[in-house]
């Protein structure tokens, strides 16, 4: 029943689409899913029993630890974003971790669930970028250029706009578009 029990556990958490892992409170992974080994690229019998100082580099390893024991001294959910490499590869997840509480309310493991945002930090970065090179080229062009919503009003425009029209952005923000 025992043996079902835990076969039962480790098929959810295997089938989960985020990375799931409990550490017992010196930091030794207990349990890893299929999502965890697949990310880090090692087999789960390799992962349990050990600690991120196997995993990580010493300044990851610290930072995760830290998180750790944060949330084992004050027996509260931490949510944090971290960033990890593996395999020679940047990750970032949000992570939410809690302590395990024995009966009588004393930690005895921590339970972590990680997002992995990896693609959606690079495409915030791509995006970040690509509105960077618009507002310069913006800016700097030498012709006039004006972004105006579907009814006509004024969004936004360049200072070379600005002088042939005379007006300043503030006073076209009050102006209607026929006037």
């Amino acid at each position: 029943q025992l043996q079902d029990s835990q076969r039962l556990l480790q098929d959810v958490v295997d089938n989960m689409d985020v990375v799931v892992f409990v550490k017992d409170l010196l930091g030794r992974f207990m349990l890893v899913n299929q999502r965890y080994e697949n990310t880090v690229g090692i087999n789960k019998k390799d992962i349990l029993g050990k600690n991120d100082y196997d995993l990580h580099s010493p300044a990851e390893a610290n930072q995760v630890r830290s998180d750790d024991l944060t949330v084992l001294n004050s027996i509260n959910l931490l949510k944090t974003e971290e960033t990890l490499m593996f395999h020679g590869q940047l990750y970032t997840f949000i992570t939410s971790k809690i302590p395990l509480l024995d009966k009588d309310g004393q930690p005895y493991a921590i339970c972590g669930v990680a997002t992995d945002i990896t693609e959606r930090k690079r495409m915030e970065e791509t995006l970040r970028i690509s509105e960077a090179h618009f507002k310069a080229i913006f800016n700097s062009a030498a012709a006039g250029i004006v972004l105006v919503n579907p009814a006509g009003y004024f969004l936004q425009s360049n200072a070379k706009w600005l002088s042939m029209i005379g007006y300043s952005l503030e006073e076209l923000s009050r102006l209607t578009p026929l006037e």
